[in-house]
């Protein structure tokens, strides 16, 4: 039996396409990130995604609490 392959929009992200984001968002932002920073820079945005990803499955509403409410 073989694995589905992920639609589209749940295909993780590989590193020429978070380089190329990297790239294009520090132009938007008018900022250089330097050549010994951009691996890093790179790495950190595929740690994000990768982090995020479960939290983005699951189903939250506009009223959901983050957690509870502490009160001593």
């Amino acid at each position: 039996m073989g694995m589905k392959p992920l639609p589209e929009e749940k295909r993780p992200f590989d590193r020429d396409e978070i380089a190329a984001y990297a790239d294009a968002a520090a132009r938007l932002c008018g900022i250089a990130v330097p050549a010994t920073s951009r691996d890093g820079v790179i790495a950190n945005l595929q740690t994000i995604l990768n982090n995020s990803a479960a939290l983005m499955e699951l189903d939250l509403g506009w009223t959901d609490e983050a957690a509870p409410v502490f009160q001593p």
